[in-house]
């Protein structure tokens, strides 16, 4: 009895902790007021990626990459800018990905900059830049809670090069067919 108590015990810490952990995203947008993710350009020259973190609860940094994808070819890092009073270590093309500290902790959606590249191929459509893992196996996808001693994983987000119809940026909203009935018990 004991024992079923004690692993009762167990599974219910489990979900516990597995609810807690912040539901946190590294999003990409063309400019750095989050209007749009479809990067546009028709031209060889620099196209800059910003970033954000986004998320149900304040953060004190984070860690991610970003690396152009295949789809881009031509592409060249040219520079992380990193906005202060954030303070960086590394970049984004380093195999453990620019590190982030924030001022203290920080309430979301936090603006931390934005990633240049230099791009020589004007014909590419529908390309997706996703937020990378960086490549070094100790480092992960991750932003730091405020108590500056726990790790939590964070969603990747993407940006569209060049969208299509057929190829939005925005995930469509999923809604299912419903009559005027149905939407009035749920008031009820």
């Amino acid at each position: 009895m004991t024992r079923t108590f004690g692993f009762s015990l167990s599974i219910l810490a489990i979900a516990v902790l597995a609810q807690a952990a912040p539901k946190w995203k590294m999003e990409l947008f063309a400019d750095a007021h989050m209007s749009s993710c479809a990067i546009s350009y028709n031209a060889p020259g620099i196209m800059q990626i910003h970033v954000f973190h986004t998320g149900d609860e304040p953060s004190a940094g984070s860690v991610f990459a970003l690396y152009p994808p295949p789809c881009l070819v031509g592409a060249i890092w040219l520079t992380d800018v990193v906005i202060p009073p954030f303070l960086s270590l590394l970049s984004t093309q380093n195999q453990h990905g620019l590190h982030v500290a924030y001022a203290g902790c920080q309430s979301l959606p936090a603006y931390i900059g934005y990633v240049n590249f230099w791009v020589t191929d004007n014909s590419v459509s529908c390309c997706e830049f996703l937020v990378a893992d960086p490549v070094h196996p100790s480092t992960g996808l991750d932003a730091v809670a405020c108590d500056l001693s726990t790790l939590f994983h964070v969603e990747p987000g993407r940006a569209i090069i060049n969208e299509t119809l057929n190829c939005p940026c925005q995930e469509p909203v999923a809604v299912e067919e419903t009559t005027w009935g149905q939407i009035k018990a749920l008031y009820r």
